[in-house]
């Protein structure tokens, strides 16, 4: 995996979680207590700032969210020795130099990571914009509001969860397929 996309990754996971973040904030303290600066004057050093903060954040999230997979997937596959590291995986690929299965299993590794991120931070979002709703929302229909945003959010959340399992099982399989053909092939 190249250093370029490691660091992508990191930075939409962690802008992602800085979102959750400054939405709490939002929630907890309204958008009065923010002074009227010159936005444009400043608008490097803040984007400057956001990334500096987003980084550590992705990636603290990125770990987090591995931890917790692997925690549930080892869980779900108790007495399950079926299931082979993807240390073996990798350190068998680069033995063999297949650079298109390197690639491939790269990319894939890297979707399934963003995904779980996402699956992990989104809870934060919705309860961060729930708050905000709650707190800040229209008098009348905050509760209309905050059934929409639950709602939707639930939905979305539901579908990233899906799809980060999908992904997992597609990499899991992927991995079990090469190992035994590239294992089979051993003198």
């Amino acid at each position: 995996m190249s250093t370029t996309s490691v660091i992508i990754e990191h930075l939409l996971a962690g802008i992602l979680a800085l979102f959750a973040v400054l939405l709490a904030v939002v929630g907890f303290c309204g958008l009065e207590w923010i002074p009227s600066l010159p936005w444009e004057k400043y608008s490097l050093l803040i984007t400057t700032l956001g990334l500096a903060v987003a980084y550590p954040l992705g990636v603290a999230i990125d770990e987090l969210s591995d931890q917790v997979s692997r925690i549930l997937h080892s869980v779900g596959n108790k007495g399950d020795e079926s299931k082979t590291s993807e240390g073996s995986l990798f350190q068998l690929l680069a033995v063999k130099g297949n650079v298109f299965v390197c690639s491939y299993f790269d990319y894939t590794r890297g979707r399934l990571r963003m995904l779980r991120s996402t699956a992990f931070t989104l809870p934060f979002i919705l309860l961060a914009g729930a708050l905000t709703i709650i707190r800040h929302g229209p008098a009348q229909s905050w509760k209309s509001w905050l059934a929409v945003e639950l709602g939707i959010g639930g939905v979305v959340w539901l579908v990233t969860l899906w799809a980060a399992r999908m992904a997992e099982k597609t990499f899991e399989k992927r991995k079990l397929e090469a190992l035994l053909c590239l294992s089979s092939k051993e003198p």
